[in-house]
């Protein structure tokens, strides 16, 4: 998945974000083989953060359930769910 603010042309998994803090290919989630969960910052100008933790540019970082991603300056947080929640109560 590729999140930024111009994600036009991209054929996989996108997410757009608006602020002008977030590069336009801002960052990336990959999985590995193993279904491990990997976030990559793209070399932004503004940076990315996992757990309030800035990540160093263009580095994998594997992340958890649970993991809080932010992009830029921007206020919004991210977190990773890896399963689908339970579906609601009687259904």
């Amino acid at each position: 998945y590729i999140f930024g603010r111009n994600t036009e042309g991209v054929t996989c998994g996108r997410v757009t974000l608006d602020h002008e803090s977030i590069s336009r290919r801002h960052a990336a989630i990959v999985h590995d083989m193993q279904k491990n969960t990997f976030l990559i910052d793209l070399g932004s100008r503004h940076g990315t953060r996992v757990d309030g933790k800035p990540l160093a540019g263009r580095r994998y970082v594997q992340l958890d359930e649970g993991s809080r991603i932010e992009f830029g300056a921007s206020t919004r947080r991210y977190v990773l769910a890896l399963r689908a929640p339970p579906p609601p109560h009687g259904q």
